[in-house]
């Protein structure tokens, strides 16, 4: 199965990390929507090919069980981008509305 993603929709592979000593890796499939990791679909045992322009080539060497501990790991890691994606935002438009001089609702 190839891992192809669009503008943030698809699989894409994440939490990609080595494993002690062996010079392999491991690292969870997960479907995205617009980049935020929705559902873990595998996980996979991976060995490094090469690094061009910081991305990575892996060869894989097959799928292992889904850890609890990395899906909860990469839910929270989501949930903090988006958060940390949309306070300046919300603070943005807050600061807006009160320079325009919107008023609050229920004013």
């Amino acid at each position: 199965m190839n891992i192809f993603s669009l503008n943030g929709f698809g699989l894409r592979l994440l939490g990609a990390h080595p494993a002690p000593g062996r010079g392999i890796w491991y690292g969870t499939v997960w479907f995205t929507l617009l980049f935020f990791p929705v559902l873990p679909i595998r996980r996979l045992r991976l060995k490094p090919l090469s690094r061009k322009r910081g991305t990575f080539s892996f060869d894989e060497l097959g799928k292992t069980p889904l850890v609890t501990k990395e899906i909860f790991t990469t839910y929270l890691c989501g949930i903090l981008m988006v958060f940390m994606g949309l306070t300046p935002a919300i603070l943005a438009i807050h600061e807006v509305s009160k320079a325009v001089g919107i008023p609050k609702s229920g004013e």
